[in-house]
């Protein structure tokens, strides 16, 4: 991550926005393409075969528009939801960071296909032909989809969708669901063939996940520690900034006695400390989510964001930065889920 980090400051401005807009318009190219020339479509298929025997090369890039199913009402629906939480990606992770996701995924299939294609002519057997007439069937934009909701439900595990509209279900329990559908189709694909392009193209959502470590905020020890943070903070930041105003007024009252009073009073009530001002970590950090009371040395992996709809300073780990309630009135940040309970 922190290489990631440095290639952002470095080439983020070469990212492309709203990236995810453009993965729908090319399915949405792709569907024009099945009414209007069906036929189109078999030469844009990733197929290495065609690529290295005949120079097709633009099927490198062209296998992208090929829609991941079919055209119907249901998915036009999974569109909709693929673009809404494909943007929510987006604004959490990046232009950048959403970038490299998702052309890594791109990437990594072609090349995949690619080597798979040397291997299985170096081998030349029946059965390796065969794998070869297979490759263009599992490179599909399918698994595209499905490492961004899988990414989108490691994020958000707690964000809760409907499920055929009426059905509320947490992601992280959807994520599951998918998960066990995907070992049940590379157990059920009888070409082993298929079963390595499947990998290969979740492979980006493997390196991220491991890459991030996000499983640990599931575990009950990561809940109990931010309930005790939750519970502790609004105690220890009140103390923090009686002890700070009263030692300001110590000085300002020094000051004043001694006939060295730099300025006015408003001036002197400015420089205290305001309702929600950051909070002094111990151990140096600089960052501090006000949900979980993870830092950036706790969590180097994390990035750390103001809330400016939040009433002071408050400051939210990408995690909770859009799952938090904002703070009106005095009230204390806290999760949506725990106005349910």
């Amino acid at each position: 991550m922190k290489l990631l980090r440095k290639m952002e400051r470095r080439f983020g401005r070469y990212a492309i926005r709203n990236l995810s807009l453009v993965v729908i318009a090319t399915y949405v190219f792709g569907y024009l393409c099945q009414f209007v020339a069906p036929r189109v479509l078999s030469y844009f298929t990733l197929d290495p075969a065609m690529i290295f025997q005949h120079g097709q090369v633009w099927r490198l890039v062209t296998w992208i528009l090929i829609p991941p199913e079919s055209l119907d009402f249901f998915t036009i629906i999974m569109l909709f939801f693929y673009y809404s939480i494909a943007k929510v990606l987006e604004r959490t992770w990046g232009d950048f960071l959403f970038n490299v996701y998702i052309f890594g995924g791109l990437i990594l299939t072609v090349v995949g296909a690619c080597v798979m294609y040397g291997v299985l002519m170096a081998v030349g057997s029946p059965s390796a032909l065969l794998n070869i007439q297979a490759i263009p069937y599992y490179c599909s934009t399918y698994y595209v989809n499905m490492s961004i909701f899988l990414a989108f439900a490691l994020t958000y595990p707690d964000m809760e969708v409907l499920l055929y509209f009426f059905i509320p279900i947490r992601m992280k329990w959807m994520g599951w669901l998918y998960g066990a559908f995907l070992i049940y189709q590379f157990y059920k694909t009888p070409l082993w063939s298929g079963r390595i392009l499947m990998i290969i193209s979740l492979l980006n959502f493997l390196i991220y996940f491991f890459a991030t470590k996000n499983m640990r905020s599931l575990s009950p020890q990561e809940f109990r520690r931010r309930a005790e943070f939750r519970k502790n903070s609004g105690v220890k930041s009140q103390k923090r900034r009686d002890v700070s105003n009263t030692s300001h007024g110590d000085r300002w009252n020094k000051s004043a006695e001694g006939g060295r009073k730099t300025g006015t009073a408003e001036q002197a009530e400015s420089r205290r400390p305001s309702e929600g001002f950051r909070k002094i970590v111990p151990g140096g950090a600089r960052h501090v989510c006000a949900i979980c009371g993870r830092t950036e040395l706790t969590n180097p992996e994390l990035e750390f964001r103001y809330c400016s709809r939040c009433e002071g300073n408050y400051e939210y780990c990408q995690d909770h930065l859009f799952t938090h309630v904002h703070v009106k009135n005095g009230s204390r940040p806290h999760l949506a889920e725990e106005e349910k309970q």
